[in-house]
């Protein structure tokens, strides 16, 4: 047995920000090794954040419409019980690597720009 409605756009926008995450993944990891003029530290802390926006609005959406059902039992609600579960782990890693990236590029820049005052100085 199992819902008698099907599911609604936000199963088909998770699977579009899975993809596009494997994406910024593989710019996230490539463009600095083999490209370095491609990534820029905005771009990286950009790509980032749209990952984590996607993640947020697609395990909300996906809890939400399932949370409203007023009959869900089987395997396909489990599925998008599991799925909403796993998304919302998935948002709390890309924000996790925002934050830290977003730490890495003030602090880094900071102590950029003071060793490059007391290079002037010397």
């Amino acid at each position: 047995m199992g819902t008698p409605q099907s599911l609604n756009g936000s199963v088909n926008f998770l699977l579009a920000a899975s993809i596009i995450s494997i994406l910024s993944i593989l710019y996230l990891e490539l463009a600095p090794r083999f490209a370095g003029r491609l990534g820029h530290p905005y771009a990286y802390l950009g790509v980032e954040g749209m990952n984590t926006v996607f993640y947020f609005a697609g395990f909300i959406a996906l809890a939400v419409y399932v949370g409203n059902l007023t009959f869900c039992t089987g395997r396909i609600c489990s599925a998008a019980r599991a799925d909403a579960v796993i998304a919302a782990g998935a948002f709390c890693a890309w924000i996790a690597s925002t934050i830290l990236t977003a730490k890495q590029m003030i602090v880094g820049g900071a102590v950029e720009r003071r060793k490059a005052i007391e290079m002037r100085e010397v």
